[in-house]
């Protein structure tokens, strides 16, 4: 790719502390050209991702400190402080906690893409958002009913939620089912036990299927023609 092309796509994460660089969406886009920001707020894994960012100094900026969504430090004060796009290509929020609260703060921004993760041990129909060690993680429900206020259509859930921005969507290639009744790309096997379903670990990485990687490979060419 061009440099040029390149400093088109921009992407942004927001890290949780178990999480290491590797193993984050946005690092696989990172080695395909893609740029962006990167916000860490524990200092030891912040240092880790210094020396990583090495090969994307380029590329790559970088802020250790935990988001916050009120107060200092909410995600649009950090973003201010880059030179990211009102209208950026990803943003990846990852961090076990106030996932629901920081997307909802974001205001001024519209990424193209959302990727969110949620507490998918908690099937459709219950509203819930993370408050403390006792109610942990959003709902699907609950973040489903955020992107739609913000202008999303839910395109997968793989434990965690894609979301397209609506004047994106149609490149998706939803059904009018799954555009009607976003509850069906629901993935149940997230809350079903090993009980009712032996076979299944829904605490364990999952693998796409042959659909909901068709379906990514396409939102993420979309972006990236």
């Amino acid at each position: 790719k061009s440099r040029q092309k390149c400093n088109k796509i921009i992407l942004f994460q927001i890290l949780k502390l178990k999480t290491t660089f590797y193993e984050t969406i946005t690092f696989n886009l990172l080695t395909k050209g893609w740029r962006g920001v990167y916000i860490e707020g524990d200092e030891e894994k912040f240092n880790d991702l210094l020396k990583l960012k090495e090969d994307f100094s380029d590329r790559l900026h970088t802020i250790c400190a935990f988001v916050n969504h009120e107060g200092p430090n909410t995600l649009v004060e950090l973003l201010l402080g880059t030179d990211m796009s009102k209208d950026f290509d990803l943003l990846s929020i990852d961090i076990d906690s106030f996932d629901w609260h920081v997307w909802y703060s974001l205001i001024n921004y519209q990424p193209k893409v959302v990727i969110i993760e949620i507490n998918s041990s908690i099937p459709p129909g219950i509203f819930q958002t993370h408050r403390d060690r006792d109610i942990m993680g959003s709902s699907f429900t609950a973040t489903l009913e955020l992107g739609k206020s913000k202008g999303y259509t839910l395109v997968c859930h793989t434990g965690n939620m894609f979301f397209v921005r609506d004047d994106y969507v149609a490149a998706i290639g939803l059904s009018k089912v799954e555009r009607d009744f976003p509850e069906v790309l629901f993935d149940y096997t997230w809350c079903l036990t090993n009980e009712i379903m032996p076979h299944y670990r829904p605490e364990a990485p999952k693998k796409f299927s042959k659909k909901l990687k068709s379906r990514v490979k396409s939102l993420f060419n979309r972006l990236n023609p």
